[in-house]
């Protein structure tokens, strides 16, 4: 009885260790409103200083660590304002 209880106990620890560490990849590409690729966007995860940048194509690829489903990103380019700012 008491090897099973451990053993149960160590499978418990290992699938806890595995759901801490997920991390998660995105990959898209990001665009204008007339369909052209945005070369040199910033993409950020909403609330981190985790990033990355488009290339010449405007296709990118970031990877963070799955803290909620509620994670963002958030995509910045000179010239564009965010939804929501002024522009004085």
């Amino acid at each position: 009885m008491r090897k099973e209880i451990l053993l149960l106990l160590a499978f418990s620890f290992c699938w806890l260790a595995s759901c801490i560490g997920q991390t998660t990849t995105i990959s898209g590409k990001v665009k204008d409103q007339q369909g052209y690729p945005l070369v040199g966007a910033i993409v950020t995860v909403k609330g981190t200083s985790i990033s990355t940048v488009t290339d010449t194509a405007g296709f990118f690829s970031i990877s963070f660590q799955t803290k909620n489903a509620a994670n963002k990103l958030v995509v910045t380019y000179v010239g564009f304002r965010r939804p929501g700012t002024s522009a004085w």
